[in-house]
C-alpha cells in the first residue's frame, strides 16, 4: 500500500469526523487496515478527539475451525479459550468461556473462575475455540464488539451505544 494513499485516506475519514459525519474506511487487508488505523488514531490524539493515553484491552477472536477441526487436539494451545453454545458434556452451559490450561492425548484441561474440569473436544454439542490478543484503546475511541447477547434478550435488535468506565464508546452489534 503506498504510503500517501493510507494519508489521503486518513485525511478524508478525519475530515469526516470533524464535521459530525459517519466514515467508514475499508482495507481489502488487514495489515493495510492496521496501517491506516493507526495514522488515523494518531490524527485523533493530535487534534485531541481521543485520549492520548492508550489501555489494553483483551479480545478474543473465533478461530475459523469446522467441526472436525474443533476436535483436533492440535487447536487446544494453553492460552485459547473454549466458548460454549450447548450444553456439553463435562459441566459446560452455553454461553460459558473456558481457558485451555492443558491438553493430552483425549482430553483438555479448561479453567474458569479458578475451577478446572476436563473437557473431551469429541463430544457432542456445539462450542467455539478462541484466540486472545490485546487491542489498545484510547479514551473516546469507538470499538464495534460483535458477541451473542445472554440472558433473556435472544438478540441485540439495534446498534446501541454505551460508555465504558474509562470513556470508551462501544457499539455492540448482533452476531
Amino acid at each position: 500500500m503506498p504510503q500517501s494513499c493510507g494519508k489521503e485516506q486518513s485525511n478524508n475519514h478525519v475530515a469526516g469526523l470533524r464535521a459530525g459525519k459517519t466514515s467508514l474506511m475499508i482495507c481489502p487487508r488487514h495489515e493495510e487496515a492496521r496501517k491506516v488505523a493507526t495514522i488515523v488514531r494518531q490524527k485523533l490524539k493530535a487534534e485531541g478527539a481521543i485520549g492520548t493515553e492508550d489501555h489494553a484491552v483483551t479480545v478474543l477472536s473465533r478461530m475459523d475451525l469446522g467441526p472436525e477441526s474443533r476436535r483436533d487436539l492440535l487447536h487446544y494451545a494453553p492460552g485459547r479459550v473454549a466458548g460454549f453454545h450447548t450444553r456439553t458434556s463435562g459441566g459446560f452451559k452455553p454461553g460459558e468461556k473456558w481457558t485451555v490450561s492443558r491438553a493430552n492425548c483425549e482430553t483438555v484441561t479448561l479453567e474458569r473462575n479458578g475451577k478446572l474440569r476436563h473437557f473431551m473436544p469429541s463430544a457432542r454439542g456445539k462450542w467455539d475455540v478462541l484466540v486472545s490478543w490485546t487491542m489498545r484503546v484510547s479514551a473516546g475511541d469507538q470499538i464495534s464488539c460483535y458477541g451473542r447477547v445472554q440472558g433473556r434478550e435472544k438478540r441485540l435488535q439495534e446498534q446501541r451505544y454505551c460508555r465504558g468506565a474509562a470513556g470508551y464508546r462501544f457499539r455492540a452489534c448482533a452476531t
